[in-house]
């Protein structure tokens, strides 16, 4: 599935994002499904659940594209990007969120643990950043790399590794 909005036909694309903080506060690490797209671990340094689900919605949101829907399963990120709830830690933070957040794209709140696929997938996948220190992307379709960085600001382009499914860099 392109990630591109040149297509008025595009279809929405969901992307699901979760952070983690072990123990919290603690090692954090932000997960970030686009499924059967692509899947991205960011290990964030020491910090805590809450920093780490905002660097999550972070890195959605600079996948994201008019028409697409992010899904997280962080209250306090999802009600202080939508504007329902009003910063009063983590503002700067939370101001570069309001600006990331292209119009059309869509936040919605999930239940975390409840059963939900690529949720489940991505709190692994920051859990496993966060434990192993480490950043990874996984490119699952063909062209979706080239795609997906085409809308990240120019200097904002961390170096993560591209490994298979097990994990092994390639």
């Amino acid at each position: 599935m392109p990630l591109s909005n040149s297509n008025p036909d595009r279809k929405q694309v969901e992307i699901f994002c979760d952070g983690c903080s072990i123990p919290n506060p603690g090692r954090t690490g932000a997960g970030i499904v686009v499924p059967n797209v692509v899947e991205i671990g960011v290990y964030l340094g020491d910090g805590s659940n809450q920093t780490a689900e905002l660097h999550a919605m972070r890195e959605a949101l600079l996948l994201a594209h008019a028409g697409d829907l992010i899904l997280s399963d962080s209250l306090y990120a999802v009600n202080l990007v939508t504007s329902r709830w009003r910063a009063k830690a983590h503002r700067g933070l939370v101001d570069e969120l309001k600006k990331l957040l292209t119009p059309g794209v869509r936040i919605k709140w999930i239940q975390g643990h409840a059963g939900y696929q690529w949720q489940e997938r991505a709190d692994r996948l920051a859990k496993r950043a966060a434990i192993q220190r480490t950043n990874f992307r996984n490119v699952l379709a063909v062209g979706a790399d080239d795609a997906l960085m085409g809308s990240r600001p120019e200097g904002n382009i961390a170096p993560i590794p591209v490994t298979n499914a097990t994990g092994e860099c390639l």
